[in-house]
């Protein structure tokens, strides 16, 4: 499991790291896991956003904090779609949105892929 962590916040990803096989990578799904519960907000938000192409799912926003995945509790897990890739960049925020708890940044692993 990879991930940040801050002084109040904890943040992952399971897995940590995705293979990276040039234009042949597959967009996997993430479990995401964060505790905010040292913190004083009320809840927070998980934004998306990714630094290469846009993707045919439209999930990268331009603002910048990226496109609001979701809002939950202060602890919590769920699982992405099938849209995440290496480089996908995952923001933790408080409820409103203003203020960064963590960052994450899905690695890429060297391609397994068979050749054949």
């Amino acid at each position: 499991m990879g991930g940040c962590s801050s002084q109040d916040a904890k943040f992952s990803t399971s897995p940590a790291a995705l293979e990276d096989c040039g234009a042949a990578t597959l967009s996997s799904a993430v479990v995401v896991n964060w505790d905010a519960s040292r913190t004083k907000e009320k809840g927070v938000k998980i934004w998306v956003s990714n630094a290469q192409k846009p993707s045919r799912s439209g999930i990268w926003g331009a603002d910048q904090n990226g496109t609001l995945w979701m809002g939950g509790g202060l602890v919590g897990s769920a699982t992405t779609g099938q849209w995440m890739r290496p480089g996908t960049n995952l923001t933790l925020t408080d409820d409103s949105g203003d203020d960064t708890l963590a960052k994450i940044t899905i690695p890429s692993l060297p391609c397994k892929k068979s050749a054949g």
